[in-house]
């Protein structure tokens, strides 16, 4: 059973919730609520509708519709020019040189480059020089790549400071914390640099400063439970990186235990306790079905 799901299972406990395990390895969970049950499958949960679990996986897509709502790292996207036999409408580049000399026009040194749809910082590059950049892109292109993604980004390096996981639930943040290292500017992987680790953040002022950050997000993209990574300059100011609906906690739990992660469970359940017509999702899921 995969922590997250350890922890979701700890708070219906405490709360007096059934559910059930529908699988062996106890990654298919089941609750039952008076008014409806809830299934979570590993780090996925029952709480978006397929078209926002899509859009926060799209990085691109995401900053197209955040982009003038939140400050975000400008970022451009270039699609894998090999795969131009299925889709040839969408390739604005043939060649790998075209892509570096219109990333170049666009960006500065040093670059983020990264694959779209990536997780767990894999297939993250600093690029410092041209002949980086035309490895990332290689590494991101390759075919033979479990880490492989016809899509890569280009992205304005933002010196980070700090940088944040907060979940929200129900436009509400619900935990937070601090992915600490030593290392300043660019921490991608921070749990494999010097000093890595999750720090929980308690702090009421900057607790409330990311939630008003965050807010106007929700307008547009209606995500009832999201982890949202967030950095902080030099200067102090804040940046949206991407979008998370499968967050997962392993981490956190590692440096601050299960009880903030069961917690937070427990705050998400009463919430659907309290609130018996929370069906927001799925009315949502119907209409997709029915268009």
């Amino acid at each position: 059973m995969l922590p997250q799901l350890v922890c979701l299972t700890k708070a219906l406990n405490n709360l007096n919730i059934p559910f059930s395990q529908l699988d062996y390895d106890g990654n298919l969970i089941r609750v039952e609520l008076p008014d409806q049950h809830y299934l979570f499958q590993k780090s996925y949960t029952p709480f978006n509708s397929e078209s926002v679990g899509k859009i926060c996986l799209d990085k691109e897509h995401t900053y197209h519709i955040l982009k003038n709502v939140i400050k975000m790292p400008k970022t451009l996207g270039f699609l894998d020019f090999s795969v131009a036999g299925n889709y040839p409408e969408y390739v604005r580049f043939n060649s790998l040189d075209k892509m570096v000399e219109s990333i170049e026009k666009q960006l500065i040194y040093p670059m983020i480059i990264k694959r779209n749809s990536g997780a767990l910082s894999k297939n993250v590059f600093l690029c410092n020089t041209r002949q980086e950049l035309f490895l990332a892109l290689e590494t991101i292109f390759d075919k033979k790549s479990n880490s492989y993604d016809y899509v890569a980004l280009a992205q304005t390096f933002v010196h980070t400071h700090e940088e944040y996981r907060a979940v929200f639930f129900n436009k509400k943040l619900v935990l937070a914390y601090e992915r600490y290292t030593d290392q300043k500017n660019f921490k991608a992987g921070y749990w494999n640099l010097p000093g890595g680790c999750s720090r929980h953040i308690i702090d009421p002022s900057l607790l409330q400063e990311l939630q008003t950050f965050i807010e106007p997000i929700f307008r547009h993209i209606p995500a009832n439970m999201v982890g949202v990574d967030i950095i902080r300059d030099m200067t102090g100011k804040l940046f949206l990186i991407e979008l998370n609906s499968g967050a997962r906690f392993n981490h956190f739990i590692q440096f601050n235990g299960e009880y903030p992660v069961i917690q937070m469970y427990e705050n998400i359940f009463q919430q659907l306790l309290a609130n018996k017509q929370y069906n927001d999702v799925n009315v949502t899921r119907n209409y997709e079905q029915t268009v």
